[in-house]
């Protein structure tokens, strides 16, 4: 069982709007490491203050906390791993990147919808090896604003993919599988400023954005999509998986994008596909759950977004006692939005068809918090990534199913895209 932490929580004066939020990140120097959580569209945000990189094996041998904290802020300090896409691929004889795991001992965290800040601190949090400073002495700062464009390269053309497509189809009609999910990919070797990350992350992010941008590593996420959350609920530790799938461009004309997010919701091919991720999420959380304890909760609502309306589904169940974080991860690791159905042998075609490792793209974010044991986690899609040299990296994909077209599913992927090859 995980040692609760003995945190306090001081108040910050004063109220935050949502550019506050804003303000905030700008305003951290832009040579010290960086982990943050969120935007204006969450519910809250986490700027790290102090933390420790840790072994992630002790991380996953620890069991979920189960505790009835039902006051206070869900998020204060914990623990945050930075999960590859196929780090818990049984499948796979090695994983494209490393886990990072990381202890959080003091931060800020925002309420966004009380408009309020506060800082979290656990005892030692002055002894961590990454130290921000106070940020009540340059939360008000003013912060260069100015963003500069960035080139990015396709590396293969949307003929390319189109191609990809009329495969994948060929793959379902002969039974091989019945969805699966392929990316583009798109590179730059232009640094991306902590201020275009920023801008960037302002215009388009999702609830569950992250910047992280430290000395070895570097992700711009702008994820709409939650992979789980988990918590306790009287005596029960209960998970909800949120799944995406279906997508539709926001329109600037009013009847137009009520349009597109009414096709959207009616449309049988993207009811399909989303019906197909909830039920390989269903029997991935069977494998973890009492006996009688997943539920479909919704079985798809239209959610919009800056710049895509999507499809999602909530799947809940009620897990055992007796598992760990690392079987968590065994049990739904990668995300089933992000590979498509059945998995195993999707993913072995995605690697066929890809023809590369996808590192943490389409991997995974998950926090756990130390006072609450609450726990949150993202997929890593429309998410940049720093590579070893310097370049950046960038990737977006769609859901194939017999319906498919190659044309619309070229669009839809240009659209996700959107948020990286746009100007800030």
């Amino acid at each position: 069982m995980t040692r609760r932490a003995d945190i306090v929580v001081e108040a910050i004066s004063g109220t935050f709007c949502a550019e506050d939020v804003w303000n905030t990140l700008r305003s951290v120097p832009a040579d010290r490491p960086l982990i943050w959580l969120g935007s204006n569209r969450s519910a809250y945000c986490l700027l790290a203050l102090a933390w420790d990189e840790i072994e992630p094996e002790s991380f996953w041998r620890s069991r979920p906390l189960r505790t009835a904290v039902t006051a206070g802020l869900p998020w204060t300090t914990g623990t945050l791993c930075l999960v590859s896409y196929d780090a818990f691929n049984p499948w796979c004889e090695r994983s494209s990147a490393p886990v990072r795991c990381f202890r959080i001992r003091r931060s800020l965290v925002i309420d966004t919808q009380a408009r309020r800040a506060f800082i979290c601190q656990e005892p030692g949090a002055d002894r961590c090896q990454w130290q921000l400073s106070d940020p009540r002495l340059w939360i008000e700062q003013q912060a260069e604003t100015t963003a500069p464009s960035i080139v990015w390269q396709a590396l293969r053309d949307e003929a390319h993919y189109m191609q990809l497509v009329e495969r994948a189809r060929g793959d379902i009609r002969a039974g091989r599988y019945y969805q699966i999910n392929l990316l583009r990919y798109w590179q730059t070797r232009q640094g991306l400023s902590r201020c275009s990350m920023i801008e960037r992350l302002r215009r388009w992010s999702g609830p569950y954005a992250a910047l992280l941008d430290g000395p070895d590593f570097g992700i711009l996420s702008f994820s709409p999509e939650r992979f789980f959350h988990l918590e306790t609920r009287g005596r029960e530790l209960i998970m909800r998986v949120a799944p995406i799938k279906g997508t539709r461009p926001v329109q600037s004309h009013p009847d137009e994008d009520a349009r597109e997010r009414d096709d959207l919701a009616r449309h049988p091919k993207d009811r399909a596909e989303l019906s197909m991720i909830i039920d390989l999420m269903r029997n991935d959380l069977y494998r973890m759950a009492r006996p009688g304890g997943v539920h479909v909760v919704d079985p798809g609502t239209v959610h919009s977004f800056a710049n895509v309306h999507h499809l999602i589904g909530v799947v809940e169940a009620s897990l055992r006692s007796d598992l760990s974080w690392g079987d968590i991860a065994r049990a739904l690791c990668p995300g089933g939005s992000i590979t498509g159905a059945p998995k195993r042998e999707v993913m072995l075609a995605i690697r066929e068809y890809e023809q590369r490792e996808r590192g943490y793209l389409m991997g995974h974010l998950i926090y756990v918090d130390a006072q609450t044991g609450r726990a949150d986690a993202s997929i890593l899609i429309r998410t940049a990534v720093r590579l070893a040299d310097g370049m950046w990296e960038f990737a977006a994909g769609s859901g194939l199913v017999i319906h498919s077209q190659p044309e619309e599913e070229a669009a839809e992927v240009q659209a996700k895209a959107r948020v990286i090859l746009a100007d800030p």
